[in-house]
């Protein structure tokens, strides 16, 4: 990567927290400790009762990184709410939603900003990194990529190795048939593109807000993926991934939303034809086992 004296790439790091004081400790280590500091800290808490806001405040007080903590007075109980608020607050050229109970290693946001250096031409909206699954606990599992490679509809293998994408060819090949970014700890996004977002519409989506917020940051510029794994991606009971998959149905029909929205993204009939049939095939093969779906 570039050296850290010639990378200008500034980082707003959004750290979205609900009752995440067991893993605040790892996160926020994480990065303070990043080897090209970020350029500010938004701490937001939607209302915890653990201690995190607390115990994250002891933690921050001790940087020489500026710092915002933005409080909800009420749990405010959306995943967009939460990323619009520390998006506005942000003052820098991208932003990392680093969730509260995941954590990285130190080269992260080095390398990612390094990343964004080398393809500023190409006005990269998404930047991210391969990650590691880990349990509540924090014990280290597989990468991502076995799960990719086995996606029906798209060709996963092409998350062996580094990529840059137009945004349109990355609908067309990846997030238009479904999210292949698991965890936006794993990001850097455009500020500049995330203003241009409607927000409204986001807030709509109940289970996947992060999916249509890809997608539509996809609408506006480039992907840039590295296949280096520098995200700790933790999946455990109280997570809200693990709530939503809890609910099939919602995110069945939110899918279908999303994947009619990135088909409207496409003007070419031959892509689009084989991104509507990736898409069912997509649908059919993760929702074969629930039960009450007609076939769409």
């Amino acid at each position: 990567p570039l050296a850290v004296t010639g990378n200008p790439i500034t980082v707003s790091a959004v750290i979205p927290n609900y009752n995440y004081k067991r893993y605040l400790g790892g996160r926020l280590s994480s990065v303070l400790r990043q080897t090209k500091p970020v350029n500010e800290i938004i701490f937001l808490d939607d209302c915890s009762h653990d201690g995190s806001l607390d115990y994250a405040r002891t933690i921050l007080e001790e940087t020489n990184i500026p710092v915002k903590i933005l409080a909800n007075e009420t749990n405010a109980g959306k995943v967009a709410a939460q990323w619009e608020k520390g998006i506005i607050s942000a003052n820098y050229q991208y932003v990392w939603v680093a969730e509260a109970d995941d954590y990285c290693e130190p080269i992260f946001a080095e390398e990612l900003t390094a990343l964004a250096c080398a393809n500023a031409e190409l006005e990269p909206s998404i930047i991210y990194c391969q990650s590691y699954m880990t349990d509540s606990d924090g014990v280290v599992g597989a990468t991502y990529y076995d799960y990719y490679a086995g996606i029906s509809g798209i060709c996963g293998q092409l998350f062996s190795d580094d990529f840059v994408l137009g945004g349109s060819d990355f609908i067309s090949n990846f997030i238009g048939v479904t999210n292949v970014i698991p965890n936006s700890s794993a990001c850097l996004l455009s500020k500049n593109s995330l203003l241009e977002l409607d927000w409204l519409e986001l807030l709509e989506f109940k289970y996947s807000a992060d999916w249509i917020t890809y997608l539509r940051l996809c609408q506006l510029g480039s992907v840039a993926f590295t296949a280096k794994p520098m995200n700790y991606h933790r999946r455990h009971p109280s997570s809200v991934i693990h709530g939503n998959l809890a609910k099939p149905l919602g995110i069945y029909h939110e899918a279908l939303q999303i994947q009619r929205h990135a088909q409207c993204a496409i003007d070419d009939p031959t892509i689009l034809a084989r991104l509507r049939e990736n898409s069912l095939l997509w649908i059919r093969s993760a929702f074969s086992n629930v039960v009450g779906l007609t076939d769409p």
